[in-house]
C-alpha cells in the first residue's frame, strides 16, 4: 500500500449516544421497534442511562464493560465501513478509535474518509478531523521529539550538565508539539534514571517550572518525590500555589486535585491565600483532598459552603455522592441540620456499618500512593 489515512473519533466514549449499542447489537429499526425492551441491547442501553441520571450522552469511562460496549460500535462500524468501500478492500488496523488505514492510492484513502465520516454520523459520532491526515507510506511511527529525547542519555559523571541538555531540547519540542506531553515524557525519563543527589538537585527546580505549564507531570511527580525527597519545599509550595490559582478558577478539577495531591504526599503546606479559588471547586476529589489537607493543618480554610451543600440526602443520591458519602464518614463537614443522612440511607448505611472507604487518607502521608482507594 502507498497511502495510510490515519484517523480517530472526538471523545469517543464520552460521545457514545447509549441509543446506538441496540442499533449495533440489533440494528436501527429492530431496535426502535422493541418498547418493551425484550432485546438485550436495548436492556444495556436502558442499565447505561440509569447509571447517568437517564443521560443518553456518553457511556462510563473505565470499567471494562465499557471497553467492551466501545468494542460492540466500532466493530459494526468496522463492517459497514468494508461494505461502503466495495469493491476496495479495507485493509488497516483499529485500536479502540484510533485508525489506520490503508490504500493503494490516494484517492482511494480519500475516499475512504468520506465513508468513515458517513459510518461515524450512523451512529451519532465524529471524525476528529485536526488528527486526520492521509500520508505516504512508509509513514512516521513516533515523532522525531521521542526519539531524540529517548537518545538523550544521562551523564553519572557529569549528571547536571545532560539534564540541562535533556530540559533545553524538551523545551524547544514542547514548543512545536504542544499536544504531546513532551515534559511529561521527560519526567518519566528521570523516573527510569538512576539520578545522584546532585543530579536530582539539578532537575527538581526545572520539572517544578515545566509543570506550571504542563500540569499532567504531577502525576509523575507524585512517584519522583517519595524516591529523591523534596529539596526545595518553598519552590514545590510556590509551583502548587500557582496551579492552583490559575485552574481552579478555571474549574479544571484534574490539575487542582493533582496539585493538592503532591502537597499531601510531600507533606506540603499550602497559603490561605489559595484556599478562595479552592473552595470554589465544584469536585468531590478536590474537595475531599483539600479537606484532607485540612485536617493535617497544611491547608486553612473556614468556610467551604459550596462542599457543606452537599451535606444531605439528595446530594448523596446525585452525582456529588462521593463527597456526601466521604466527608460524612470522615467527619470532614458538618451534616446539615445535624441530620446523618448516610446513616438513615438504605444503600449508603450498608457501606457505612461495613466499613467501606473510596478515600484513603493514609495514602497521602509522603508515600507514593493513589487518589483512588477501594475497601
Amino acid at each position: 500500500m502507498r497511502h495510510v489515512l490515519k484517523t480517530d473519533l472526538v471523545r469517543y466514549y464520552p460521545s457514545i449516544y447509549t441509543h446506538s449499542i441496540p442499533w449495533a447489537i440489533h440494528g436501527k429499526d429492530a431496535a426502535r421497534n422493541d418498547p418493551h425492551n425484550v432485546l438485550f441491547g436495548n436492556r444495556i442501553d436502558t442499565c447505561i442511562r440509569e447509571l447517568q441520571d437517564k443521560q443518553t450522552g456518553g457511556i462510563p469511562i473505565g470499567p471494562d464493560v465499557s471497553f467492551l460496549i466501545g468494542e460492540i460500535i466500532a466493530a459494526t462500524m468496522d463492517r459497514e465501513l468494508a461494505t461502503r468501500l466495495a469493491p476496495i478492500t479495507l485493509k488497516g488496523t483499529r485500536f479502540i478509535d484510533d485508525y489506520h488505514l490503508y490504500f493503494s492510492k490516494r484517492g482511494e484513502a480519500e475516499k475512504g474518509l468520506a465513508a468513515l465520516h458517513q459510518v461515524a454520523r450512523m451512529f451519532e459520532l465524529e471524525i476528529n478531523d485536526t488528527k486526520t491526515e492521509v500520508c505516504d507510506v512508509p509513514e512516521v511511527f513516533e515523532p522525531k521529539w521521542k526519539g531524540d529525547l529517548r537518545n538523550i542519555a544521562i551523564d553519572s559523571d557529569d549528571a547536571g550538565r545532560s539534564i540541562y541538555i535533556l530540559f533545553d531540547r524538551a523545551a524547544e519540542y514542547a514548543a512545536n508539539y504542544p499536544f504531546d506531553s513532551v515534559f511529561t515524557y521527560v519526567a518519566k525519563k528521570l523516573l527510569d534514571s538512576s539520578l545522584s543527589i546532585e543530579a536530582w538537585a539539578t532537575a527538581e527546580p526545572l520539572l517544578l517550572r515545566a509543570a506550571i505549564a504542563e500540569p499532567s507531570m504531577l502525576t509523575v511527580l507524585n512517584d519522583l518525590f517519595p524516591i529523591h525527597g523534596v529539596l526545595n519545599q518553598p519552590g514545590l509550595q510556590a509551583t502548587l500555589e500557582a496551579i492552583c490559582s490559575y485552574h481552579a478558577p478555571l474549574q479544571q478539577g484534574y490539575e487542582v486535585a493533582w496539585a493538592l495531591w503532591l502537597a499531601a504526599t510531600t507533606n506540603t503546606s499550602l497559603s490561605a491565600s489559595v484556599s478562595d479559588a479552592i473552595v470554589g471547586v465544584d469536585d468531590d476529589i478536590v474537595a475531599l483532598v483539600a479537606l484532607d489537607l485540612r485536617s493535617r493543618n497544611l491547608l486553612a480554610f473556614s468556610n467551604c459552603p459550596l462542599w457543606e451543600s452537599r451535606m444531605d440526602s439528595a446530594s448523596l443520591n446525585s452525582e456529588h455522592w462521593l463527597l456526601s458519602y466521604e466527608a460524612s464518614i470522615q467527619h470532614w463537614l458538618p451534616r446539615k441540620n445535624g441530620v446523618d443522612h448516610v446513616g438513615v440511607d438504605a444503600f449508603f448505611s450498608i457501606l457505612q456499618q461495613n466499613n467501606v472507604r473510596f478515600y484513603d487518607p493514609t495514602g497521602a502521608t509522603g508515600v507514593s500512593g493513589s487518589l483512588y482507594s477501594e475497601s
